[in-house]
């Protein structure tokens, strides 16, 4: 058996896209939205990521045979943020037939990424891959990442019994200036998983500051919408809601982005009823915008929001497993 990985632009291009059509991880699994025209929308995101950084683009061959691709890609907000260089491996698909074959593939893709990663001098990367993954999950173990987060994605209609959650004395309504300040206050005092505030290389009070940012990125470049949650006239809560519009001008697709969509509680407003609320009333949002499924990745050890989620007639469909590595050394 021969294990070799080339270029993407290397290898014809049918090839590479064969991958992405029988991928058996697509995105939006567990609803209508799960299918082959998300498969080739998988591809044409690659596929455009590829043309932008050609050397970073891999395909993995077995006797001459692709049996995976991944990128390797800076990121350059965090990059600024932190103060050096930071990446993420992407866009990656495999044979996940979990037997030896898949697992030497695997680990060679995996292998040739992280070194082009150094080559371009990145001192750490991240990256997601589908829990039921395992032949992608062993494969980033054995090439030095270690496991940091992981998400439920919770999925479904957009039609369900609304007012579920009415909490008295509440009101929802568009922000203004000041709310953002009450939006890093609320940052400031809660605690939470996240890479970036549980791994000890990074600051987890800049860390905070990333979250609120976001916020403020969304509602100041109109990104999507941020809704503030009001009880008895005080801030309570906020959360974003982002309709994914290179996915609909693409393939005619409406529905929301699978990352970046924030919500925060402050802490006066917990066990209120307030996160529910807002979701509830996102769904609401969602559903006049004509988005028919959603999904809304809930960090597994949050159970009060999985619960929560269920009632909103969201359900299981998928676990997303993020993995990290330091290239150069764990800042201190």
């Amino acid at each position: 058996m021969k294990v070799s990985v080339k270029l993407w632009a290397d290898m014809p291009e049918e090839q590479i896209k064969e991958l992405f059509l029988k991928n058996p991880f697509p995105l939006y699994r567990g609803t209508p939205l799960a299918n082959r025209l998300m498969n080739e929308y998988m591809f044409f995101l690659a596929k455009e990521s590829a043309s932008i950084n050609s050397n970073n683009a891999l395909v993995v061959l077995v006797n001459d045979n692709p049996v995976g691709t991944g990128q390797v890609y800076p990121i350059p907000y965090l990059s600024e943020y932190w103060g050096f260089p930071i990446g993420g491996l992407g866009h990656i698909v495999m044979d996940d037939s979990s037997n030896e074959v898949s697992r030497q593939a695997a680990e060679a893709l995996v292998a040739a990424l992280i070194d082009t990663a150094r080559q371009d001098g990145m001192a750490f990367c991240s990256t997601s891959v589908p829990g039921q993954s395992i032949t992608l999950a062993h494969a980033l173990e054995k090439n030095g990442f270690l496991y940091a987060e992981g998400f439920l994605n919770m999925v479904g209609s957009t039609n369900y019994f609304r007012d579920q959650f009415k909490v008295q004395g509440l009101k929802i309504r568009e922000p203004t200036k000041s709310d953002f300040f009450e939006i890093e206050d609320a940052y400031s005092k809660v605690s939470f998983p996240s890479r970036f505030i549980t791994d000890g290389g990074f600051d987890p009070n800049k860390a905070k500051e990333l979250y609120v940012h976001r916020f403020k990125e969304v509602y100041e470049l109109k990104i999507g919408k941020v809704f503030v949650a009001e009880l008895e006239g005080r801030f309570a809560g906020a959360i974003i809601a982002i309709i994914d519009k290179k996915m609909e001008k693409a393939i005619g697709v409406k529905t929301n982005v699978l990352s970046g969509m924030g919500i925060i509680i402050h802490p006066r407003a917990v066990r209120k009823g307030i996160s529910m609320a807002l979701i509830e009333y996102r769904q609401d949002f969602y559903k006049s915008q004509g988005v028919k499924y959603v999904n809304f990745g809930a960090n597994f050890n949050n159970k009060p929001m999985i619960l929560g989620l269920d009632k909103l007639g969201l359900k299981y469909g998928s676990l997303d497993m993020t993995f990290h590595c330091w290239l150069k050394g764990k800042k201190e």
